[in-house]
């Protein structure tokens, strides 16, 4: 479900995404931030959302990673004064090792056929 903020300068934005940060810091390992503004676009302080909204003016994200997990948190821009916070989590070795159980049971079947 998408939840946009209203926050015309960002501040409870950032608040947000920097609390839910420090709550996975204490389970995950950081492995990149990408926090910068204002690269194009951005001469008011109402524009953070705005800018967010732009490719190359802004990007507010954080990348993180456990043994089996990799974990991205993005402070994303709809319009002026409007953004989200969207949240990624996603298996490593699950997958493959799912592929493989079904390439293992693949075999079988293939070796049950004679």
């Amino acid at each position: 479900m998408l939840k946009s903020l209203w926050d015309i300068y960002g501040s409870a934005g950032k608040d947000q995404f920097d609390n839910l940060v420090n709550l996975l810091k204490q389970k995950y390992k950081v492995e990149n931030t990408y926090c910068y503004v204002g690269q194009e676009l951005y001469k008011e302080s109402d524009e953070f959302y705005e800018c967010l909204n732009y490719d190359g003016c802004g990007n507010w994200a954080i990348l993180m990673s456990s043994e089996n997990k990799n974990i991205s948190i993005q402070l994303c821009g709809l319009s002026r004064g409007e953004g989200y916070i969207r949240l990624v989590a996603e298996a490593k070795p699950e997958f493959s090792n799912a592929l493989e159980k079904n390439k293992a049971k693949k075999n079988l079947k293939d070796s049950d056929a004679f």
